[in-house]
């Protein structure tokens, strides 16, 4: 319902224009929503009089009431969207609309008149013979709020609201209008003249959306895009993948789209407790150099049901007068997403610049890594094995378990010995390092995660965010088979690299560097619980309080204190192993610990059972097997500021 003093916020401001109306609903069918658009000489009068319309008609018609909203303004035309059934519509159209028309003196013009050809397809021009009318806009319609981070912007219900960068706005209220689901739509303009034809430039500018979602240190779990993963799954303790809340549209590679050219919708009801904050990124592919050859670059959050209606809350736009678009990077981070306590998910309007999206993403208010870590109370689930106590195909039996708890790090060998050769086939040794972390980038391409110190990757030059594009001459494949090929290189072999940085293409020549050795610093060693009947849960409760120093994250939770070649710092490593007194010790399962397993909510962490990260075979067929599908690990975890 309509509050006092409703009205009185349509202000009338006189505008120089001709009284020409344009008034467009949408085709009628039986199973279509209702959509009208109103543009040119929209006057007060009339506003209040189609508003007091729809009023009456959703006292008449009470079944329909919630169906029947107000009209509102969107990109700039007062617009009316409906889901009430088809049999209503053409009295909605009628008594509310045309007999208002018709009551101020607007008649239509006849469609075979010259000046109907300029209306656009399915739209009736009307004329008033009236002088003087007064055109109805909005208070402060058209003004940019917000631009302060701390004082969040408020949702106008009569229109759509234009941010400024560094603004913030809760999506809570826009996500209960639409059952939870709120819809993000991105969209640019064409750049094509008559010199870029002339040229044989691409028409169009393909810019691709790109979705990173980062856990509460700033690091990137997922990345989706249009030509990669679209939608965002996480997986249950039986291995299942299920929809996580997140989707992407197909990609549109030319920036003509009607509407928005891609879209994004986020239902933070069904995101996993890992997920902190997303950042939403635009990536040129084609078509233009960088972001100064793009114009009407925008951002916008609307609501939508289940039936189709829509309605724009808020659009953000890359505005050169303050933004940095003389910056020669190809891709805009134009948002965050960000998990508040107490108030859900806030959107932070950024529209930042760069070269490479990876260099922008760890925010500003991220919350302090914890100096150290201790683990206790662990417990096991271990599988069926034979009466032997080893885990192969047979009959159930028993286990002697144990667990050993270590950091695992590497460290250069001076020279290659024979007992090194001994661990070899154990994967306790390699032959060469290089120092490079590799990871996959927006397209597919291979972006440096990571560059160790003291590694010929640091001493050649090579730096966080770089991208690969040649190697040795060819093209760099993806992430995991340059891996394996600078793996398999012999100590000293040269390597020429082609990286992509910050706008320019970099030569950078490399030396493999020696071997490496795997070392293991053990913290604590259980004791060998013996003649265990499996499948069982075992508890192990001589631990104690087991402490870690925390470095800064990739994901696992690492070791300050201890230097690694391979990825910076030690690893923490969980072995779950079966005694045995007359051969070598099987392993049953070997766990790596993960910061965002342990600690998505609170400070101090009773943490759940975590699916084992590696874990060696085991006869499934054993009936007793059945609710052991996985190995698994409970512990408790504790973390210090």
């Amino acid at each position: 319902q309509l509050g006092p003093g409703y009205f009185s916020r349509l202000l009338a401001i006189p505008v120089a224009m001709t009284n020409y109306l344009i008034f467009k609903p949408s085709p009628y069918t039986p199973d279509a929503q209702l959509e009208i658009m109103l543009q040119g000489m929209v006057t007060a009068k009339m506003i209040k009089g189609i508003q007091m319309r729809l009023m009456l008609f959703k006292a008449r018609v009470p079944q329909v009431a919630s169906m029947i909203p107000m009209l509102r303004v969107e990109k700039g035309y007062w617009t009316f969207k409906s889901q009430c059934p088809s049999i209503h519509h053409p009295q909605i159209l009628i008594e509310c609309f045309l007999e208002v028309f018709e009551e101020l003196g607007f008649k239509p013009i006849s469609k075979h008149s010259q000046i109907h050809s300029f209306a656009p397809p399915g739209a009736t021009l009307f004329k008033s013979e009236e002088k003087g009318l007064e055109h109805c806009i909005l208070p402060d319609y058209g003004k940019k709020v917000g631009g302060d981070l701390k004082k969040e912007v408020q949702l106008n219900p009569l229109a759509s609201v234009d941010m400024l960068p560094n603004s913030a706005l809760s999506i809570s209220e826009i996500a209960e209008k639409s059952e939870g689901r709120v819809v993000f739509g991105v969209g640019w303009g064409q750049t094509q003249d008559k010199t870029a034809k002339m040229l044989g430039l691409p028409q169009g500018v393909d810019i691709d959306l790109v979705l990173y979602v980062t856990n509460k240190y700033g690091e990137v779990i997922r990345m989706l895009s249009p030509k990669g993963n679209r939608a965002l799954n996480k997986k249950t303790s039986t291995g299942m993948s299920l929809y996580a809340g997140i989707r992407i549209s197909m990609d549109s590679k030319k920036g003509n789209a009607e509407g928005d050219d891609e879209r994004f919708i986020l239902e933070p009801d069904f995101f996993p407790k890992y997920v902190h904050s997303i950042v939403v990124a635009l990536q040129i592919q084609s078509g233009a150099a960088s972001f100064r050859d793009v114009f009407d670059v925008y951002l916008r959050i609307l609501d939508t049901s289940r039936q189709g209606i829509e309605n724009e809350h808020v659009i953000f736009r890359l505005d050169p007068s303050t933004q940095n678009l003389n910056h020669r990077g190809g891709c805009a981070i134009m948002a965050r997403i960000l998990r508040v306590k107490g108030k859900g998910f806030v959107f932070h309007s950024m529209g930042h610049i760069t070269a490479v999206a990876e260099q922008d993403l760890r925010p500003g208010w991220e919350q302090q890594l914890p100096s150290a870590v201790t683990f206790s109370g662990f417990r096991v689930k271990i599988p069926a094995c034979d009466a032997k106590g080893a885990f192969k195909q047979a009959d159930q039996g028993y286990s002697d378990p144990y667990l050993r708890f270590y950091i695992e790090y590497w460290v250069k060998a001076s020279k290659l010995t024979p007992s090194m050769n001994s661990l070899k086939g154990e994967g306790h040794w390699r032959k060469s390092h290089h120092g490079l972390v590799l990871k996959a980038g927006a397209r597919g391409n291979v972006i440096v995660a990571q560059v160790v110190n003291e590694t010929p990757a640091k001493v050649t030059g090579f730096r966080k965010g770089d991208w690969i594009t040649q190697m040795n001459g060819r093209h760099a494949g993806t992430p995991e088979s340059m891996k394996r090929y600078l793996d398999s290189l012999e100590h000293r072999t040269p390597v020429r690299f082609i990286v992509y940085r910050q706008g320019r293409y970099v030569h950078l020549n490399m030396r493999i560097g020696g071997p490496i050795e795997r070392k293991r610093n053990f913290l604590w060693k259980s004791k060998v619980k013996t003649r265990v009947p499996c499948p069982e849960t075992v508890d192990f409760t001589d631990s104690g309080e087991l402490k870690v120093q925390v470095a800064s994250m990739t994901g696992k939770l690492k070791d300050r204190n201890t230097y690694c070649l391979v990825n910076g710092y030690g690893l923490v490593v969980v072995d779950c192993m079966d005694h045995d007194r007359m051969s070598r010790d099987d392993k049953i399962f070997r766990h790596e610990m993960n910061m965002d397993q342990l600690f998505d909510e609170d400070l101090d962490t009773d943490s759940d059972w975590f699916s084992a990260s590696e874990q060696r075979p085991v006869d499934y067929t054993i009936k007793s097997n059945g609710s052991f599908v996985h190995c698994m690990l409970y512990l408790k975890a504790k973390r210090f500021p």
